[in-house]
Protein backbone atom coordinates (compact mmCIF):
# COMPACT_ATOMS: atom_id res chain seq x y z
CA UNK A 1 0.00 0.00 0.00
CA UNK A 2 1.14 3.50 -0.71
CA UNK A 3 2.37 5.76 2.08
CA UNK A 4 0.90 8.79 0.28
CA UNK A 5 -2.79 8.70 1.08
CA UNK A 6 -5.55 10.78 -0.46
CA UNK A 7 -7.89 11.63 2.39
CA UNK A 8 -11.54 11.71 1.38
CA UNK A 9 -14.14 13.32 3.62
CA UNK A 10 -17.80 12.47 3.06
CA UNK A 11 -20.34 14.99 4.30
CA UNK A 12 -23.46 12.89 4.70
CA UNK A 13 -24.06 9.23 4.03
CA UNK A 14 -26.96 9.58 1.60
CA UNK A 15 -27.25 8.44 -2.01
CA UNK A 16 -24.03 10.05 -3.22
CA UNK A 17 -22.11 9.88 0.05
CA UNK A 18 -22.43 6.12 0.44
CA UNK A 19 -21.22 5.56 -3.12
CA UNK A 20 -18.22 7.83 -2.57
CA UNK A 21 -17.47 6.05 0.71
CA UNK A 22 -17.72 2.61 -0.94
CA UNK A 23 -15.50 3.69 -3.86
CA UNK A 24 -12.93 5.23 -1.53
CA UNK A 25 -12.84 2.12 0.62
CA UNK A 26 -11.93 0.02 -2.45
CA UNK A 27 -8.93 2.17 -3.42
CA UNK A 28 -5.45 1.35 -2.13
CA UNK A 29 -4.35 4.99 -2.02
CA UNK A 30 -7.43 6.54 -0.39
CA UNK A 31 -8.46 6.75 3.23
CA UNK A 32 -11.90 7.80 4.41
CA UNK A 33 -11.76 10.36 7.17
CA UNK A 34 -14.45 11.98 9.21
CA UNK A 35 -15.73 12.77 12.62
CA UNK A 36 -17.76 9.62 13.20
CA UNK A 37 -17.35 7.52 10.05
CA UNK A 38 -15.92 4.49 11.88
CA UNK A 39 -18.80 4.45 14.35
CA UNK A 40 -21.30 4.11 11.53
CA UNK A 41 -19.61 1.44 9.41
CA UNK A 42 -18.80 -2.03 10.73
CA UNK A 43 -15.34 -3.56 10.03
CA UNK A 44 -16.63 -5.65 7.11
CA UNK A 45 -17.22 -2.45 5.11
CA UNK A 46 -21.01 -2.53 5.03
CA UNK A 47 -23.09 0.30 6.37
CA UNK A 48 -25.18 -0.13 9.47
CA UNK A 49 -28.41 1.63 8.51
CA UNK A 50 -29.80 1.44 12.03
CA UNK A 51 -26.71 3.16 13.41
CA UNK A 52 -27.26 6.21 11.21
CA UNK A 53 -31.02 6.34 11.62
CA UNK A 54 -32.13 5.23 8.14
CA UNK A 55 -34.93 2.70 7.95
CA UNK A 56 -34.70 0.00 5.32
Amino acid sequence: MSEDWIRVGVNGYGGIGKRVADAGRLQDDMKLVGEDYELQCPPDGGASWRAIGVRS
